[in-house]
């Protein structure tokens, strides 16, 4: 038991329904998890400006001139989807793309940052408050497809005829791709 505030209060009750569905309401992360993360972003470049480094993009197909667009509402603060779409040369039909930002690049398996992650699960949007999943190095900056900054990320394309059905090759196999990639958004809608 303990003493949350009066009924009426938003924030006891704001931390009562958190509770109640077992959530971590804090946006504190331990100390061992907040040091990984800033080892983990380190290699980039520092703060808001944060960039891969060339090592960074080595084996990843390059989308950073495509037309990508973010998918996720205006109020996100962590940007992690994205799409393009663009008509093939032919005309006859689009090549989709389909991206998500790399997390896995900087947090590694059963390291600090990861069992925090499990145990927190997703990030939590409140009506007066967001409580990240990962720490904001990562959740705002290094993994956040921001427009304009280019951004690891793992990605699908595939090629579509304008009925909707996946185009196929000479020999039926479907046109699809998917990887390791770099992609530069160009507006977050």
């Amino acid at each position: 038991m303990r003493l949350l505030g009066d009924s009426a209060d938003i924030e006891g009750e704001t931390i009562a329904a958190l509770l109640e569905h077992d959530i971590t309401w804090t946006e504190q992360f331990p100390s061992s998890v907040e040091e990984d993360v800033q080892h983990a972003v380190s290699e980039g470049r520092d703060g808001a400006d944060w960039e891969p480094t060339a090592r960074m993009l080595k084996g990843r197909r390059d989308f950073r001139d495509s037309c990508i667009f973010t998918i996720d509402p205006t109020t996100a603060r962590d940007l992690d989807d994205a799409l393009g779409i663009e008509e093939l040369e032919d005309g006859s039909g689009v090549r989709v793309s389909v991206h998500i930002a790399d997390v896995s690049h900087f947090v590694k398996p059963r390291s600090e940052t990861d069992i925090e992650a499990q145990n927190r699960c997703t990030t939590v949007y409140m009506v007066d408050r967001v409580i990240p999943m990962l720490p904001r190095p990562l959740c705002e900056v290094a993994c956040s497809l921001n427009e304009g900054v280019q951004r690891l990320s793992f990605s699908l394309e595939f090629d579509m005829n304008y009925d909707g059905t996946l185009k196929v090759d000479k020999n039926g196999r479907r046109k699809v791709w998917y990887g390791k990639s770099v992609i530069k958004v160009r507006r977050n809608e």
